[in-house]
């Protein structure tokens, strides 16, 4: 039997930086049709630009952390 899923903590982030918490994968790289990449670490991705905020607002694995 595995290790039950458990939420990871929030990691703080920098002033004006949304975290993202992954629901389907602890560790991806996202490829943004502009090009610029993302690296979702321990179930979460720091939302630092206009293209991936709008990005992960968009797409149904992502949720904002409060």
């Amino acid at each position: 039997m595995g290790k039950p899923k458990t939420t990871p903590e929030a990691v703080p982030s920098e002033a004006g930086v949304l975290i993202y918490r992954d629901r389907r994968f602890r560790s991806r790289v996202l490829v943004l049709p502009g090009g610029q990449c993302a690296h979702v670490e321990r179930g979460q991705v720091a939302a630092d630009s206009d293209e991936l905020l709008r990005y992960l607002e968009g797409h149904p694995d992502f949720e904002p952390l409060e």
